[in-house]
């Protein structure tokens, strides 16, 4: 995929005789047109500042006009050269890679034979990535609608089957938007317009808000039925629980609101292109920060409070089953085991001048890819978790969701039972 932003641009490419020749005397030129500006500050003006990396396609001209024993008038123009070559390298637009750090990439092309082997290698990931990511979009559509209808047919409504539909919802939504996302790793080209560019970005934000938010309430939840049985078997109801939902639904969306408003996209030539564009640094960095603060240490510092006083009750306690929690424990487990390495670029990403910027690019792309997998985790983590597979296979796929995500607390029997015989009705 090349791209031609103007007329002197493909000039200058065929006079240098292909790529890489264009790649390996970029560097001679800025610097032969910067010495040139330094010797003639009388004969004209010397404007030599291409490719600082602006985050749109503005045309950065280099002039150098110039007089001396007869030699008549030159001017060269550099269309936007830096912005080609970090096009041509860095293929997908991952989120949060944005275009403000472009002068870092340069520094890095040294050679054509690395260059061209660096797109190799990033051409071979891009296809490892587009399989893993097809794989997540079709198990978890399959996965997720799967468990939204036993939930909503076949089960009856309760606290925890409102607190796994509501994740199975924010799942299905993202894996739906998902093949948009393969189809532009594929073609580098966004032909589905700004709207979509913009959702397709803020659902992934969404279902990162909300998973987490879903897991802190499944996780205090079990601790309020632990700690308060008695409270919690006359106060928690479906319909309670439905307002709640609502209330962590309009959270995660405020908190999405800057993926609506900074992404966006950008047509060169006959690409179009979709992207985050900050605009300043200082903004991205408060973006990644409130994400990770929000949607990961906080709920992470909540749920481990949470696990550790069900562990220290649990240890007390006979249970009938303690299936419920371990479902609440796997599902923890694989969220943030599927977001740490995200988050974690993400933060370097910040400060990119002290780290490889390759690096940088292909952990957000596997970041983003493995935080994908986590929407089409929990069905399998409802079937499979606590039991011996070969027992697993040989029951039916609803049977095991719908014992996977039963109620736990059971009524009946006189209301003078003690807090202890309460506490070893939950299962």
């Amino acid at each position: 995929h090349r791209e031609t932003n103007s007329g002197a641009e493909s000039l200058l490419v065929r006079k240098a005789r292909g790529l890489r020749h264009f790649f390996a005397t970029v560097p001679a030129m800025l610097t032969e047109l910067r010495s040139l500006g330094q010797k003639l500050p009388q004969s004209g003006s010397a404007v030599t500042d291409c490719g600082r990396g602006q985050s749109t396609a503005q045309k950065t001209e280099a002039r150098v006009k110039y007089s001396s024993k007869g030699l008549k008038e030159a001017t060269v123009t550099l269309t936007h050269c830096f912005d080609r070559t970090r096009n041509l390298t860095m293929g997908v637009d991952y989120i949060e890679y944005d275009d403000y750090s472009s002068n870092n990439e340069t520094d890095n092309i040294t050679s054509t034979d690395g260059l061209f082997s660096f797109e190799s290698s990033q051409f071979s990931m891009t296809r490892v990535l587009v399989a893993v990511n097809i794989i997540i979009s079709v198990s978890g559509l399959a996965g997720n609608l799967l468990v939204i209808w036993i939930c909503g047919c076949k089960m009856k409504t309760t606290v925890l089957t409102t607190w796994y539909t509501s994740l199975a919802i924010s799942d299905f939504l993202f894996c739906a938007f998902l093949p948009l996302e393969v189809y532009y790793m594929i073609t580098s080209h966004w032909p589905f317009g700004p709207v979509l560019c913009k959702l397709t970005s803020s659902v992934l934000f969404l279902n990162m808000y909300s998973s987490v938010f879903l897991l802190v309430l499944i996780s205090a939840d079990r601790c309020v039925m632990i700690l308060c049985p008695v409270w919690a078997h006359n106060h928690r109801t479906a319909k309670k629980a439905l307002g709640v939902v609502a209330l962590m639904w309009l959270l995660s969306g405020l908190l999405t609101l800057p993926s609506l408003i900074f992404r966006q996209t950008t047509v060169r030539g006959s690409v179009t292109q979709c992207h985050t564009d900050y605009t300043e640094h200082y903004r991205h960095k408060a973006v990644a920060l409130s994400r990770f603060i929000c949607g990961f240490l906080i709920p992470f510092l909540i749920i481990i409070f949470c696990c550790v006083v069900l562990g220290v009750k649990l240890r007390r306690l006979t249970t009938r089953s303690k299936k419920p929690y371990k479902i609440m424990v796997a599902l923890i487990v694989s969220f943030f085991f599927c977001w740490v390495p995200y988050h974690t670029f993400v933060l370097l990403e910040l400060n990119i001048k002290n780290y490889n910027l390759e690096v940088i690019k292909t952990g957000l792309k596997v970041g983003v890819s493995l935080a994908s997998a986590n929407c089409c985790i929990s069905p399998i983590l409802y079937v499979f978790v606590g039991h011996d597979f070969k027992r697993t296979l040989k029951r039916t796929l609803t049977s095991r969701i719908e014992e996977a995500m039963a109620e736990d607390l059971r009524t009946g029997g006189p209301s003078t039972k003690s807090k202890s015989m309460e506490i070893q009705k939950l299962s």
